[in-house]
């Protein structure tokens, strides 16, 4: 199975199915959209990203979610599903029909939802966007995927926090964990990553671009990691476009 980064907190999830996690997202001034060609081969099935069977969203922020490109993959890609949150799924530009094949879970915070996929399992949690009050109404799924004997954890903008991760109850259970870099550059985050996930790898992502990364954010995760790297395992920093893991 190979896990590539494409953009900001964005993957490709390529087993016996190509699953897309926050894969279209827009320029917000600060980290990085989708790659203009790699947005037109999504959107046109071109590989490697024909045949994407399901594209998930964590929630409607531009630097997760473009509506304008996700409502045109929808609209070509007929045999394409997404999974989305209610305030995404109310900006999707499609008709009827089109719309029939979002799924939209609704879930109460800290609860979650099991449901299969084409033979995979899929987990949707709904945790705490990071931020405090200013995104106390945003809606952020995380999902556990289980495909082809792995389980991969995709957090979105998720709070580091107990009671967040605690929720999971998946401690020693992830083969990978994509989540943003304060997970890993944070020492409470690191903390709470250890004692109630403590996955076998770890994806760094949402960095910010290099040249707008005026405090420092990069090269101070990996600086506060190394402090301590013992309490996570085989961490990598997506803070380039491309980076991939195989599992």
């Amino acid at each position: 199975m190979l896990v590539r980064h494409l953009a900001n907190a964005g993957v490709m999830i390529e087993g016996s199915k190509k699953i897309i996690i926050d894969g279209l997202c827009d320029e917000t001034g600060l980290y990085p959209k989708t790659d203009e060609e790699d947005k037109n081969k999504i959107i046109s099935a071109i590989e490697p990203f024909n045949d994407i069977a399901l594209m998930i969203f964590t929630h409607e922020h531009p630097d997760h979610f473009e509506e304008e490109a996700v409502s045109e993959f929808l609209r070509r890609n007929k045999d394409a599903y997404a999974l989305m949150n209610v305030e995404a799924y109310l900006r999707i530009d499609a008709d009827r029909k089109t719309k029939r094949r979002i799924i939209v879970p609704e879930i109460e915070t800290l609860k979650s939802l099991r449901f299969d996929f084409l033979g995979s399992s899929i987990e949707v949690f709904s945790l705490v966007h990071d931020g405090g009050k200013e995104f106390s109404d945003v809606v952020n799924f995380a999902f556990i995927i289980e495909m082809d004997g792995k389980r991969i954890l995709h957090t979105g903008d998720a709070a580091f926090n107990e009671s967040n991760y605690s929720s999971l109850d998946s401690k020693g259970n992830i083969d990978l964990m994509i989540a943003p870099f304060p997970n890993v550059g944070v020492p409470t985050a690191r903390k709470n990553v250890k004692n109630y996930i403590d996955p076998a790898q770890i994806m760094a992502v949402h960095f910010p671009i290099p040249e707008y990364d005026i405090y420092g954010w990069a090269k101070s995760t990996k600086e506060n990691y190394q402090k301590s790297p013992q309490l996570l395992n085989g961490v990598v920093f997506a803070d380039n476009i491309g980076e991939e893991i195989i599992l």
